[in-house]
């Protein structure tokens, strides 16, 4: 039982090992998210014009809330993706 238990948490310890040395973050997904980001405000935009053009002035403001939500979230996005490539490219001169 004693030998299982020490095999098991091993293996745990092994597993965690391997995870803590990959890169903090997935640049793929990073630049997908900016993509996406940037394609949320453009379709925001579009719609404030339009719901202004209307007189619906409530939900123009609403679009422009999310305008300013998505930019946000674009620019947090840019930030971890320069951290990545500083990790990846730190990693790649050791």
């Amino acid at each position: 039982m004693k030998k299982l238990m020490l095999i098991a948490v091993s293996a745990l310890i092994a597993t965690g090992g391997a995870f803590a040395q990959a890169p903090s973050g997935d640049t793929k997904a990073d630049r997908q998210d900016i993509r996406k980001d940037t394609r949320d405000i453009r379709k925001d935009r579009r719609e404030a014009r339009r719901d202004a053009a209307k007189g619906d002035k409530a939900g123009a403001k609403a679009e422009r809330a999310d305008v300013r939500a998505d930019k946000k979230d674009r620019r947090q996005d840019r930030r971890d993706l320069r951290k990545d490539r500083a990790a990846k490219k730190a990693a790649a001169t050791k």
